[in-house]
């Protein structure tokens, strides 16, 4: 046996030996928080890693990591989402090692191994970097829907209602609250409204989940002005909705931007196979 062959013996043996001691008990951690993550059919190795290593518990390794998931899942759901990133990332890493390991042996090609061990390392940076552009991407999206929301509020101040009460019905009038960031979590501000939590613990706990400036921004604002109500408020929110609007109109630009630099290279391509499909004939014809 050569000592490839071993390394991956031994690896498989590993894998399996702490299946087994991991049993079921991250099942239900799993399938309660497993959504969005990847290669949950390995996660119970892996946190089984985590919990025995205490990785989870050093502060220098997970306390960034930590921020970027409260950011995205916000921080009810938070430590548990940590954990099962942590558990992808080794994941990752040792999938990724093994099938390269496995090819390189079959194939009796060293490269495969040493291409593998390298593509091992990068996996879990492109995973945290994907963190970097899920952040960014609902950020953009609570940017572009806040002005909307801001303009049904005043409406609705206007007509006579409260504050809590134009909360409310401007998160209910949003179909398809599951594909947005900024509505699932205005919808459980409206469930706290409803349940008659105390309107400033609610608004702040919105403000934290969102984790956005421009919504901190507007909590601030309504904090400050809706004990006195009347002209004031709705001046103030006017005033937010009109610089929402400047700030969302700048980043539609930005993003359309974005999108036609993203067409660049396919066209080129698309531009050199029809050049290839159309100069072939004549090139042969010499």
């Amino acid at each position: 046996m050569t000592l490839l062959t071993i390394i991956l013996v031994v690896l498989l043996i590993l894998a399996a030996f702490l299946f087994i001691l991991a049993g079921n008990r991250y099942q239900s951690l799993i399938k309660e928080y497993g959504e969005g993550i990847q290669f949950n059919f390995f996660a119970p190795v892996s946190l089984f890693i985590l919990e025995k290593g205490r990785i989870t518990e050093r502060p220098v390794i997970i306390t960034n990591l930590h921020h970027k998931i409260i950011q995205i899942y916000g921080v009810k759901d938070a430590l548990n989402k940590t954990k099962l990133f942590s558990a992808q990332l080794i994941s990752a890493f040792y999938l990724i090692f093994v099938l390269f390991l496995f090819f390189s042996i079959i194939n009796k090609d060293p490269l495969l191994f040493y291409f593998g061990s390298f593509l091992s390392i990068l996996a879990p940076l492109f995973l945290l970097r994907g963190l970097d552009k899920q952040i960014k991407q609902k950020q953009n999206q609570m940017l572009l829907e806040l002005p909307e929301f801001l303009n049904k509020m005043v409406l609705l101040i206007n007509a006579g209602e409260t504050v809590q009460q134009a909360i409310i019905q401007s998160g209910l009038q949003k179909s398809n609250v599951k594909k947005s960031y900024f509505y699932k979590e205005v919808l459980l501000l409206t469930r706290q409204l409803q349940n008659n939590e105390v309107f400033v613990t609610a608004l702040e706990d919105f403000n934290k989940r969102c984790g956005v400036q421009e919504i901190s921004i507007f909590t601030t604002t309504v904090l400050l002005n809706y004990r006195r109500g009347g002209n004031e408020l709705v001046v103030a929110l006017r005033g937010l909705t009109k610089e929402l609007w400047q700030k969302r109109k700048a980043l539609v630009r930005t993003l359309g931007e974005q999108a036609s630099s993203k067409l660049v290279f396919p066209m080129v391509l698309i531009f050199l196979v029809v050049l290839i499909i159309v100069g072939t004939p004549a090139m042969m014809l010499f």
